[in-house]
Protein backbone atom coordinates (compact mmCIF):
# COMPACT_ATOMS: atom_id res chain seq x y z
CA UNK A 1 0.00 0.00 0.00
CA UNK A 2 2.75 2.44 0.99
CA UNK A 3 4.78 1.75 -2.12
CA UNK A 4 1.51 2.22 -4.18
CA UNK A 5 0.96 5.69 -2.57
CA UNK A 6 4.43 6.37 -3.27
CA UNK A 7 4.51 5.53 -7.19
CA UNK A 8 0.99 7.82 -7.19
CA UNK A 9 2.79 10.83 -5.32
CA UNK A 10 6.02 10.67 -7.52
CA UNK A 11 3.56 10.06 -10.54
CA UNK A 12 1.76 13.25 -10.09
CA UNK A 13 4.82 14.88 -8.85
CA UNK A 14 6.77 14.46 -12.49
CA UNK A 15 3.54 15.70 -14.41
CA UNK A 16 2.78 18.57 -12.15
CA UNK A 17 6.63 19.67 -13.01
CA UNK A 18 6.90 18.56 -16.70
CA UNK A 19 3.80 20.74 -17.60
CA UNK A 20 5.27 23.64 -15.29
CA UNK A 21 8.63 23.38 -17.16
CA UNK A 22 6.64 23.41 -20.36
CA UNK A 23 4.16 26.66 -19.53
CA UNK A 24 7.30 28.47 -19.17
CA UNK A 25 9.18 27.67 -22.37
CA UNK A 26 5.84 28.13 -23.67
CA UNK A 27 5.29 31.36 -22.47
CA UNK A 28 9.04 32.18 -23.61
CA UNK A 29 9.80 34.13 -27.06
CA UNK A 30 11.72 32.26 -29.48
CA UNK A 31 15.00 34.38 -29.09
CA UNK A 32 14.50 33.92 -25.30
CA UNK A 33 14.38 29.91 -25.61
CA UNK A 34 18.31 30.08 -27.71
CA UNK A 35 19.80 30.53 -24.27
CA UNK A 36 17.65 27.15 -22.36
CA UNK A 37 18.36 25.01 -25.95
CA UNK A 38 22.89 25.59 -26.00
CA UNK A 39 22.50 24.69 -22.38
CA UNK A 40 20.34 22.01 -23.07
CA UNK A 41 23.09 20.81 -25.91
CA UNK A 42 26.57 21.66 -23.67
CA UNK A 43 24.71 19.54 -20.89
CA UNK A 44 23.84 16.60 -23.98
CA UNK A 45 27.98 16.85 -23.95
CA UNK A 46 28.42 17.37 -20.26
CA UNK A 47 26.86 13.62 -19.45
CA UNK A 48 28.81 12.17 -22.61
CA UNK A 49 32.01 13.18 -21.20
CA UNK A 50 31.39 12.15 -17.93
CA UNK A 51 28.97 9.04 -18.08
CA UNK A 52 29.66 7.92 -21.58
CA UNK A 53 25.83 8.06 -21.93
CA UNK A 54 24.44 9.37 -25.17
CA UNK A 55 21.11 10.89 -23.96
CA UNK A 56 19.96 11.74 -27.27
CA UNK A 57 19.02 8.07 -27.32
CA UNK A 58 17.57 8.36 -23.89
CA UNK A 59 15.75 4.40 -24.00
CA UNK A 60 19.22 3.05 -24.35
CA UNK A 61 20.82 5.61 -21.73
CA UNK A 62 18.38 5.05 -19.24
CA UNK A 63 19.20 1.10 -19.23
CA UNK A 64 22.92 1.52 -19.46
CA UNK A 65 22.55 3.65 -16.36
CA UNK A 66 19.08 3.80 -14.63
CA UNK A 67 20.92 6.74 -12.29
CA UNK A 68 20.94 8.83 -15.47
CA UNK A 69 18.14 11.11 -14.18
CA UNK A 70 18.56 11.35 -10.66
CA UNK A 71 22.75 12.64 -12.49
CA UNK A 72 20.45 15.61 -13.98
CA UNK A 73 18.42 16.48 -11.24
CA UNK A 74 21.01 16.82 -8.65
CA UNK A 75 22.88 19.42 -11.26
CA UNK A 76 19.56 21.36 -11.43
CA UNK A 77 19.76 21.76 -7.47
CA UNK A 78 24.01 22.18 -7.62
CA UNK A 79 23.17 24.87 -10.35
CA UNK A 80 20.52 27.13 -8.14
CA UNK A 81 22.39 26.68 -5.03
CA UNK A 82 25.22 28.04 -6.91
CA UNK A 83 23.31 31.17 -8.20
CA UNK A 84 23.35 30.13 -11.93
CA UNK A 85 19.68 29.51 -11.97
CA UNK A 86 20.27 30.59 -15.59
CA UNK A 87 22.04 27.56 -16.80
CA UNK A 88 19.71 24.68 -14.63
CA UNK A 89 16.82 24.70 -18.03
CA UNK A 90 20.13 22.18 -19.46
CA UNK A 91 19.54 19.29 -16.95
CA UNK A 92 15.87 19.84 -16.09
CA UNK A 93 15.05 19.09 -19.69
CA UNK A 94 17.01 15.78 -19.28
CA UNK A 95 15.64 15.47 -15.96
CA UNK A 96 11.95 15.16 -17.65
CA UNK A 97 13.67 13.30 -20.71
CA UNK A 98 14.69 10.86 -19.03
CA UNK A 99 11.80 10.33 -17.27
CA UNK A 100 9.51 10.29 -19.84
CA UNK A 101 11.34 7.06 -20.30
CA UNK A 102 9.90 5.00 -17.60
CA UNK A 103 6.73 7.41 -17.21
CA UNK A 104 4.55 7.08 -20.42
CA UNK A 105 2.23 9.90 -18.49
CA UNK A 106 5.02 12.69 -19.11
CA UNK A 107 5.97 11.54 -22.74
CA UNK A 108 3.81 13.88 -24.05
CA UNK A 109 4.59 16.51 -22.54
CA UNK A 110 8.24 16.10 -22.89
CA UNK A 111 7.79 15.80 -26.78
CA UNK A 112 5.90 19.32 -26.03
CA UNK A 113 9.01 20.55 -24.51
CA UNK A 114 11.20 19.50 -27.26
CA UNK A 115 8.77 21.07 -29.56
CA UNK A 116 8.87 24.62 -28.23
CA UNK A 117 12.86 24.37 -27.82
CA UNK A 118 13.27 24.14 -31.15
CA UNK A 119 11.89 27.48 -31.56
CA UNK A 120 15.38 29.38 -30.19
CA UNK A 121 16.97 27.62 -33.04
CA UNK A 122 17.39 30.83 -35.59
CA UNK A 123 18.63 32.66 -32.66
CA UNK A 124 21.67 30.49 -31.24
CA UNK A 125 24.42 32.38 -32.74
CA UNK A 126 23.88 35.45 -30.82
CA UNK A 127 23.20 33.20 -27.95
CA UNK A 128 26.21 31.35 -28.11
CA UNK A 129 28.09 34.54 -27.70
CA UNK A 130 26.22 36.15 -24.75
CA UNK A 131 26.63 32.24 -22.95
CA UNK A 132 30.24 32.38 -23.87
CA UNK A 133 30.88 35.93 -22.15
CA UNK A 134 28.71 35.35 -19.10
CA UNK A 135 29.39 31.64 -18.47
CA UNK A 136 32.52 30.97 -20.73
CA UNK A 137 30.78 28.00 -22.21
CA UNK A 138 30.80 27.67 -25.81
CA UNK A 139 28.02 24.75 -26.62
CA UNK A 140 28.44 22.94 -29.84
CA UNK A 141 26.46 23.22 -32.55
CA UNK A 142 26.59 19.47 -33.78
CA UNK A 143 22.76 18.34 -32.12
CA UNK A 144 21.30 21.47 -33.14
CA UNK A 145 17.93 20.34 -34.54
CA UNK A 146 18.10 16.95 -33.03
CA UNK A 147 15.25 15.36 -30.73
CA UNK A 148 16.14 12.27 -28.52
CA UNK A 149 15.09 9.31 -30.61
CA UNK A 150 11.49 8.08 -29.48
CA UNK A 151 10.59 11.49 -28.31
CA UNK A 152 9.66 13.40 -31.19
CA UNK A 153 6.46 15.19 -32.27
CA UNK A 154 4.26 12.90 -34.71
CA UNK A 155 5.22 16.59 -37.21
CA UNK A 156 9.16 15.78 -37.37
CA UNK A 157 9.74 12.26 -37.48
CA UNK A 158 12.52 10.26 -35.81
CA UNK A 159 15.57 12.45 -34.56
CA UNK A 160 15.18 14.81 -37.63
CA UNK A 161 17.27 18.33 -37.86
Amino acid sequence: MIGWLFNKWANNRQIKEAKDFLDRVKSMNSDELSIPLLVVLETANMAFEEKGIDVFDPFPAMAKDPSVALYFSKMVIELQKIGRQPLAPGPMVWTHTMRATYNHNVRNLVRDIWTELHRGEPFVEDARDELFSVYDMWPSLDRLGETPIGLESEKSGRGDK
